[in-house]
């Protein structure tokens, strides 16, 4: 694989490295294709400076200096920008691409990645898709980073724009729209009852009919000038206090990296247009991105090309696109003239479709991105789409499994204080949930309430206090899989009130409704629960027990249908949240289970996995756990306690010997003591062209006393695997069988060579539901292992996983 990425060498803002941020994302890139194809090459073309900055890459730089392209495609930066923007003109797409092929001597890329418009890509290799990345709708705190690769365009040409009827008809799947209503609510709550703003939006709507978000941007960027009405941000402001009239309040931001405002015309505006509506708090608010913490609050918001606009379809608010760019596909209207009237107006339900298409098909958070195969299996999609000219195809099945970008949210939510658990947030924020589904702000409705001997600071702190009070108490009535690590320490620095009399026992710590004296059988509910399966599906309320077992064997199964609560990740994992006492494999920075009754094991201290969490994006190093025990090679027998419980999440894939692996976890576990896993199913993971494991190659591992894996599983591994995205599987896309690929083989077995008996991390076996059952049903049988299978439930649909329970006699 050779990736070109065209990192953009003019000198915009009259700042060489404007674009340095950029590198580090090159720089992910590269290290992505390198894990997947050892022997990929990525070529990056960058200014002089850039280079200067980056002397080490895991790419290759190529300068294309600010000097060669101006003044030659243009007077300025700023005009050679908006020529690209544009679509440059044949000549110059020639010149451009003439230019780049010499550059870069023989090298031709199989994709090019640009940071920003570069229509002479594909005039310069016209095999290679060009594919085009930015960040996605939401990338600031509290929210996921995310970005895009739109094999379009980027801003003007882009997919939201290029495919606008298909996006706003979008019909996302039963499951799709439950997260991106979920994702709305948790932050709907969280940014509404924890936002410093809140009094102060509060105020002003005491004073005006309406409220409107005017998102600055800066000038002297060709995402502004060539798309908006007025010509500076500050024409801009004064456009739109004409516009609106004295009686609605402007609340104006600034690019949290570029202001615009300075003291002085603050003064100005304040003194001479009393609907200009600024706080020095905007520059100091968290993580000093004011737009979103206000949107709650406004009646409409009004911008030309930020992604603000792409937020309001998280808060369903009006958008008024101040001038023309790729918001027209989404915005309301272009004249503010029209606000009353289009704040009166319904919400239009394709809007909601555009929102889903975003989130499941469009905005990927980073560390699906970049820490799974998500970078290159798009690279891959994207290939096979240029070759049979069906672009328009990229975006038909979700990026990932829904419930992979479902943990994604729920991991940055959690690290930024966004309570997890919906109901107990609901409970402990009654108020903002009874405005819950209004298009109006509930900051208005909280406005009105104020008692007049109140003071906005009095009514703000209260509120903080009142916010973290709810944060800390959701963490302890929460059932939620993955508790956040901030939350947990506030808990362990401050404590909780007992609930006993000074003259009774605290009861021991434990998880909320543990209970340890329940056998495996009352925990784990049957595999096929037939109550449950009636009630979870619609179309199924009226059948017999008899009609559901035989529509389940006929067609539930093959459609993924739940048919047992625990079959879903985060319902298996709320049960064995309640066994105690428990030994944790593998837990890194997000423990499954909870730390006052876990005890955790790993191949790296906490020292070493916190200095890896610390180098990795949307990691918390504060997340990691005591690491009871350590174990370089994975050797369990280093650990002498007994449990009750034992849990590993994709994890039992791994062992070379998995006999071994099941006799040291038999060893760990009390009588009637559990093994939880969570195990990939080859059908709809990168195994999907790998036969399910038998039992004779089990067997015959064990009796070999495997410690590393096969040669055969590295070739595997490296030639036979193929994309990791679930959904694209469960739709019968299975991407590409590398079998015949030669060079994938070699290089696999120079890789193992080269190890020289070392440990490579690869899969050694392949599971499905049932043959994971088979396999373990017969290795208890013939006295193998003292662990028999107790429930194995059915992957549900969208996921490539499936949760099995083993227990000791």
């Amino acid at each position: 694989m050779n990736l070109l990425i065209y990192l953009e060498p003019l000198h915009e803002l009259d700042n060489p490295f404007w674009h340095e941020a950029w590198l580090d994302f090159a720089d992910r890139m590269a290290v992505s294709i390198r894990r997947r194809w050892p022997e990929a090459r990525a070529v990056c073309i960058t200014n002089r400076a850039l280079a200067y900055a980056r002397p080490q890459a895991s790419f290759d730089v190529v300068v294309l200096d600010h000097t060669e392209l101006v003044p030659r495609f243009g007077e300025t930066a700023l005009m050679v920008a908006g020529h690209w923007d544009a679509g440059g003109t044949e000549d110059s797409n020639n010149a451009m691409g003439t230019l780049l092929r010499a550059r870069l001597g023989g090298f031709q890329p199989d994709v090019c990645v640009s940071f920003s418009p570069a229509p002479f890509l594909r005039t310069a290799f016209p095999e290679a898709p060009a594919l085009f990345f930015e960040h996605g709708m939401v990338s600031r705190p509290p929210f996921p980073l995310t970005g895009y690769l739109d094999p379009f365009d980027i801003v003007r040409g882009s997919a939201l724009v290029h495919l606008k009827d298909q996006v706003r008809t979008f019909r996302p799947t039963e499951t799709e729209a439950a997260f991106v209503e979920e994702v709305r609510e948790r932050y709907r709550i969280h940014i509404e009852s924890g936002n410093r703003l809140t009094a102060t939006v509060a105020s002003w709507r005491k004073q005006f009919s309406r409220l409107v978000l005017l998102a600055g941007q800066f000038s002297n960027f060709y995402a502004f000038d060539c798309y908006a009405a007025k010509k500076t941000p500050l024409d801009l402001v004064l456009h739109t206090l004409d516009a609106v009239g004295p009686s609605v309040g402007v609340v104006v931001t600034e690019h949290p990296n570029h202001p615009f405002l300075n003291e002085r015309m603050v003064d100005w505006l304040t003194a001479s247009r009393p609907n200009f509506l600024w706080s020095a708090d905007f520059n100091a608010t968290t993580w000093r991105a004011a737009s979103q913490w206000l949107i709650a609050g406004v009646d409409a918001v009004a911008t030309v090309s930020s992604k603000v606009g792409l937020e309001t379809l998280l808060w369903r608010k009006p958008l008024f696109v101040l001038g023309s760019s790729h918001l027209d596909a989404i915005a309301d209207c272009h004249d503010l003239a029209e606000l009353d009237a289009v704040c009166r107006q319904e919400w239009p339900v394709w809007k909601d479709a555009v929102l889903a298409w975003h989130l499941t098909r469009y905005t990927m958070p980073f560390d699906l991105l970049f820490e799974t195969d998500l970078f290159c299996d798009r690279l891959e999609l994207a290939i096979a789409q240029h070759r049979s000219g069906n672009r328009d195809a990229a975006f038909d099945v979700a990026f990932a499994p829904i419930d992979d970008i479902r943990r994604s949210y729920e991991a940055t939510m959690t690290k930024y204080g966004a309570v997890a658990d919906a109901q107990a947030v609901a409970e402990a924020s009654e108020p903002v949930r009874q405005t819950a589904g209004r298009r109006d702000s509930s900051m208005r409705d909280l406005a009105a309430a104020d008692a007049p001997a109140q003071t906005v600071e009095t009514h703000r702190l209260t509120e903080q206090v009142a916010n973290l009070q709810a944060q800390l108490d959701a963490v302890h009535t929460s059932n939620s899989w993955r508790l956040t690590a901030p939350l947990r320490a506030v808990s362990r620095i401050f404590g909780r009130r007992p609930s006993t009399s000074p003259a009774e026992p605290a009861a021991p710590a434990s998880v909320v409704g543990a209970e340890p004296q329940r056998e495996p059988e009352e925990i784990f509910p049957p595999e096929i629960d037939l109550g449950f399966y009636r009630e979870r599906h619609e179309d199924l309320r009226s059948f017999s027990d008899e009609q559901l077992k035989a529509h389940y064997e006929q067609y539930g199964r093959g459609e993924g249908r739940l048919v047992s609560p625990a079959a879903s990740r985060d319902g298996f994992i709320r049960l064995i949240r309640t066994i105690a006492p428990a030994l944790e494999i593998g837990p890194f920075d997000r423990p499954i289970l909870p730390r006052e009754t876990t005890k955790f094991f790993d191949v790296q201290s906490r020292q070493e996995l916190r200095k890896r969490a610390e180098r990795l994006d949307d990691r918390d190093p504060d997340g990691v756990p005591h690491i009871d025990y350590v174990s370089a090679t994975g050797d369990l027998s280093i650990v002498g306690d007994r449990f009750r419980l034992v849990v590993s999440s994709h994890a039992i894939e791994h062992q070379p010997d998995l006999v071994g692996h099941l006799q040291h976890v038999n060893r760990m576990l009390d009588a009637g003591g559990c093994y939880a896993l969570l195990v990939p199913d080859c059908r709809y993971c990168f195994d999907h062209f790998l036969s399910p494991s038998n039992v004779g190659t089990v067997i015959d591992a064990h009796l070999e006393g495997q410690r590393v894996h096969r040669l055969a599983s590295v070739i595997e591994h490296h030639a036979l695997t193929t994309h990791n995205d679930s959904l694209r599987h469960w739709h019968g896309d299975h991407g590409h069988d590398g079998r015949s690929d030669v060079q994938r083989i070699r290089n696999a077995i120079a890789e193992w060579t080269a190890a020289a008996g070392g440990y490579i991390d690869v899969h050694a076996w392949q599971f499905t539901p049932d043959s994971f059952r088979q396999i373990t049903a017969t290795l208890h049988a013939l006295g193998m292992i003292g662990l028999r299978p107790l429930r194995v439930y059915e992957t549900p649909h969208g996921s490539n996983e499936f949760c099995a329970v083993l227990v000791r006699n």
